[in-house]
């Protein structure tokens, strides 16, 4: 999940992907429907307008050199993390045969993965990267582009939302996400505008908007059906598509305005810089240390009050995983960091 543009790291969007990151660990914890509703209107749609955010052609490298870059970033995590969770998973108890998981690992990714369901988004990824890498190569004219992909994307949210029928790795899952990847870049275009950085100058102003879009956001979440993108659901698409580019724009805007204000020494600052840089760990082990957690906390008898219950096992995930994101920042080996995905 590199977030560098370039040589230079934007801090903003490594602050945006550590809200995005922490929003999904809450989303596993479970904060009840209301919550889990209003996070899938935009959660995983905003890592894909991250990725696009920060693409740049690159016409003296060759695609297949492109998307083998891409492979070697996203598969080998993946697969690295479905190994560790798959070992736990057989450790602990479970209803499944062994083979199961291992299976959904290399086919239909989306259901019945050892424990760490999110693990689909990393093949989405890659996928969605290499269409757009290949799409981005043949047509030039950026408005072209953005018409063409765009509608590739949501046609095929259409298609998705009337079938039952689904490929395998997230294949047709990855071609509604491509289009976030290039709503992304347009954000980008959009954010070098005169008029938008004068905005940004008045910080108070450009707070207040991102705090109505966010507004926006929640009431349009409820408007439109459940959406759930691993599983194909979108609701009202145009609805879907609308929400999901307001709610990703107001959290970046947001981090942008959280950047300006706050100094680079801030501790809250560096520790939001640290996570979203080190965000695949956070991804790929989440699931297994709320499920560890969730386990010790039933064995203690507390109250199983929905938020007091969820509000211990986030603070005590969001700390180990920080923990566990640190000790592997200090691994000298970049072969190892590489498995884990930073």
């Amino acid at each position: 999940m590199d977030t560098s543009k370039g040589n230079k790291r934007i801090d903003s969007v490594d602050i945006l992907r550590a809200v995005g990151i922490m929003i999904m660990v809450m989303g596993h914890v479970g904060f009840g429907g209301v919550f889990d509703r209003y996070i899938h209107s935009f959660h995983m749609p905003v890592f894909f307008l991250i990725s696009g955010y920060l693409f740049t052609s690159k016409a003296d490298v060759g695609v297949g050199t492109q998307i083998l870059k891409r492979a070697k970033r996203l598969l080998i995590p993946y697969i690295f993390y479905a190994i560790v969770n798959y070992i736990f998973w057989i450790l602990l108890p479970h209803t499944k045969e062994w083979f199961v998981p291992l299976l959904r690992v290399m086919t239909y990714n989306t259901e019945d993965l050892p424990i760490c369901g999110a693990l689909w988004f990393l093949t989405a990824m890659f996928f969605a990267e290499a269409y757009y890498i290949f799409l981005d190569r043949i047509i030039k004219k950026e408005t072209v582009r953005s018409i063409l992909v765009v509608t590739i994307a949501v046609v095929a949210s259409f298609l998705q939302n009337i079938t039952d029928f689904r490929l395998p790795l997230t294949i047709d899952t990855a071609v509604v996400c491509m289009g976030f990847l290039e709503l992304g870049r347009v954000l980008r275009r959009v954010d070098k505008c005169s008029l938008l950085t004068k905005i940004k100058e008045r910080k108070l102003i450009w707070a207040f908007i991102a705090v109505v879009l966010l507004g926006i956001n929640a009431i349009l979440s409820f408007v439109n059906e459940y959406v759930n993108i691993k599983s194909g659901w979108y609701g009202f698409i145009p609805l879907f598509w609308v929400n999901a580019l307001i709610g990703s724009a107001a959290y970046l805007m947001f981090s942008i305005w959280f950047d300006m204000i706050v100094s680079d020494s801030n501790a809250i600052r560096k520790a939001l810089v640290n996570i979203g840089q080190k965000s695949m760990i956070f991804l790929g082990l989440n699931q297994l240390v709320i499920k560890l957690l969730s386990m010790g906390y039933e064995a203690t008898g507390l109250t199983q009050n929905i938020y007091v219950r969820g509000a211990v096992i986030f603070i005590a995930a969001a700390v180990i995983l920080y923990i566990i994101a640190l000790s592997v920042g200090r691994i000298k080996s970049k072969s190892i960091k590489k498995l884990f995905g930073i």
